[in-house]
């Protein structure tokens, strides 16, 4: 269903400016923490989702790249084109990409909507520099919560997601078209809880050693 709610929504029922609520969104010009919580709360009960054009020409900065490809119509190749997504690729030195990593990544929340590792190089780490490069990215960009989506018989990797903090917090009812398998929803909470930071702190170390 396509969006209705407007950023002059978000204002009236915060009760502030169209400015003010741009200001939180871009991050832009410092606004008190108790109206920043304020507007976050209301666009995320309304799940009003930022204009990409609109925030480019705040932030002067597009965030977007050229692709050519032979078939428009391709659903992973809409994917790459959405405007709030992020892919990560790990390459190596003969630049084969080994796997990637997509995210959508909205107000302080991102969505881990692909990870796959190319069946020759699994096992090697590969997954972990994914993760572990995506959350330091949401640390960079101020992303609070991580989420995502696995298959319910996944059990490598719902194991691979909670060594990273993730845990299941409710079921998408056959939320994979292929067989109607059910999805097993899980959260991090709070990446930059002292907690999560000690945990994620540990993974990173234990990259660097698989990496060595």
């Amino acid at each position: 269903m396509k969006n209705t709610i407007t950023i002059k929504d978000v204002a009236k029922k915060a009760g502030v400016s169209i400015s003010t609520v741009s200001r939180v969104i871009n991050d832009s010009k410092p606004v008190t923490d108790e109206v920043k919580q304020k507007v976050l709360d209301v666009i995320k009960e309304t799940g009003y989702i930022p204009n990409p054009l609109a925030r480019s020409l705040v932030t002067k900065r597009s965030q977007l790249i050229g692709v050519i490809v032979p078939e428009v119509s391709d659903s992973f190749v809409n994917e790459i084109n959405n405007s709030i997504s992020q892919y990560l690729c790990a390459i190596d030195d003969e630049n084969r990409c080994l796997g990637y990593l997509g995210m959508w990544k909205i107000i302080d929340e991102a969505h881990v909507t692909n990870l796959a590792v190319h069946p020759d190089f699994q096992r090697q780490g590969v997954a972990h520099f994914l993760i572990v490069n995506s959350i330091e990215r949401c640390y960079q960009e101020k992303i609070k919560y991580i989420t995502l989506e696995v298959r319910a018989s996944n059990e490598k990797a719902k194991r691979l997601y909670e060594q990273f903090g993730f845990k299941s917090l409710g079921v998408r009812k056959k939320y994979y078209q292929d067989n109607n398998e059910d999805a097993i929803i899980m959260w991090t909470e709070n990446i930059f809880n002292e907690a999560y930071r000690k945990l994620f702190n540990k993974k990173k170390d234990y990259l660097k050693e698989i990496l060595k």
